[in-house]
């Protein structure tokens, strides 16, 4: 790691620890688990009620629908990355590049625990 800024693996694994239960607070604000969706969550109706929604209710709902399952594919995509990191520090491989295996830069951890790789690699 970077010899100017000093990060613990437990202190980064604390972040991701509390930024997983924060991503799965907001998974349930606007899905329910679905196995046998993508991600294995399928957003909410926003529509709660037993009414029958008129053209614009219906277009409205639709509309939310669409925008929680784009939100939810984010932070599914991000589940799966701390889910990964965490994975990582329990193998002994976290902190390493995928690409070149050298140590990634604390400062880089510190801005996304969960990267895979050193920022030269980073585009990649």
């Amino acid at each position: 790691m970077d010899e100017n800024i000093k990060v613990t693996q437990e202190e980064l694994k604390i972040r991701l620890e509390n930024e997983l239960l924060e991503i799965m607070k907001e998974i349930g604000d606007i899905a329910v688990p679905d196995d046998r969706a993508p991600g294995g969550f399928d957003a909410k109706e926003t529509n709660t009620q037993d009414d029958v929604l008129d053209e614009a209710d219906q277009a409205s709902e639709m509309t939310n629908i669409n925008d929680n399952e784009a939100v939810l594919k984010v932070l599914v995509e991000r589940k799966e990355e701390i889910e990964a990191a965490l994975e990582r520090m329990k193998n002994g491989t976290y902190g390493k590049c995928e690409v070149c295996g050298a140590e990634i830069e604390a400062k880089r951890l510190l801005v996304n625990a969960a990267a895979t790789t050193c920022t030269k690699h980073m585009e990649i």
